[in-house]
């Protein structure tokens, strides 16, 4: 057996089938079928995919934060009040060859936010814009809860 050696494609196919394997976990449901030819951007989108998931954070940037209030909405913060109880919450929804994958729960607190506009909308919702109030961007640190582990009651409900 000696001469043979590992054919060089052998561990990137690894890391796609293990990050697949890490993905259809944290989904609860078969990723995508593998396509015909396999792309680097689809390596990379697996991979980095199955790395989020795997350290189970991730960091971000905000400079601005857009939410809607249902019609009817009890409490609509006002214009230049400042807001520092919000935890928001959004599934992560991961592009795998081609195809949209939902795979996790995303959870952050942002800083102190700024109410830079409130508008009532014609369908009675309300579109509230937010700045940070310590500046024009800051750093977040977003918890990543695998959907296979994730409370279903916090799952989007539109």
């Amino acid at each position: 057996m000696s001469g043979l050696s590992e054919p060089e494609w052998l561990p990137i196919f690894a890391a796609v089938y293990e990050g697949l394997a890490e993905i259809e976990a944290a989904a609860g449901a078969p990723a995508p079928a593998l396509p015909d030819p396999l792309t680097g951007a689809d390596v990379e989108a697996v991979t980095a995919v199955a790395a989020t998931l795997r350290a189970r954070r991730q960091t971000g940037r905000i400079s601005d934060l857009s939410l809607t209030f249902a019609p009817g909405a009890r409490s609509m913060p006002a214009v230049g009040a400042i807001v520092n109880d919000l935890t928001i919450e959004q599934t992560m929804v991961a592009r795998i060859f081609g195809h949209e994958v939902p795979v996790a729960r995303q959870r952050f607190i942002p800083p102190p936010m700024i109410v830079e506009s409130h508008l009532l909308q014609p369908d009675g919702s309300h579109a509230v814009k937010l700045l940070p109030l310590a500046g024009s961007a800051v750093e977040l640190v977003i918890e990543v809860i695998p959907l296979s582990e994730a409370d279903p009651s916090t799952e989007d409900k539109s």
